[in-house]
């Protein structure tokens, strides 16, 4: 019983870790789209290559090749994974169907 509490905890710890470093990737992705687009060197074939296999490398897909390239990508959280198997494996299941079925992709637009 001790163990399924702990791994309660220990999923929550993870939770916060992992949104964390979400806020710094989004911030990162967003900061190096800007650096891309402001580069003078390259022309905008060149910016939209470069972005692309950026996004491509870190495991997004291309929703859109319209004006702007977007890219998609859904995070799986060990975090709430392992919260939900601290509540006797109901938890991870439902945290599962929602992953698979409800929850929406991280998009950046370039």
């Amino acid at each position: 019983m001790l163990m399924i509490f702990l791994l309660s905890i220990i999923g929550l710890i993870i939770f916060f870790y992992e949104r964390s470093n979400h806020y710094k990737r989004v911030k990162f992705a967003k900061e190096y789209i800007a650096s891309v687009k402001q580069d003078y060197k390259l022309n905008e074939k060149e910016k939209k290559e470069k972005i692309k296999q950026f996004f491509i490398a870190n495991g997004f897909n291309i929703a859109s090749f319209g004006k702007d390239l977007v890219f998609k990508r859904k995070e799986f959280s060990l975090g709430l994974l392992l919260f939900g198997a601290g509540f006797f494996l109901v938890g991870a299941l439902l945290y599962l169907l929602y992953y698979f079925y409800f929850q929406k992709e991280d998009e950046f637009q370039a």
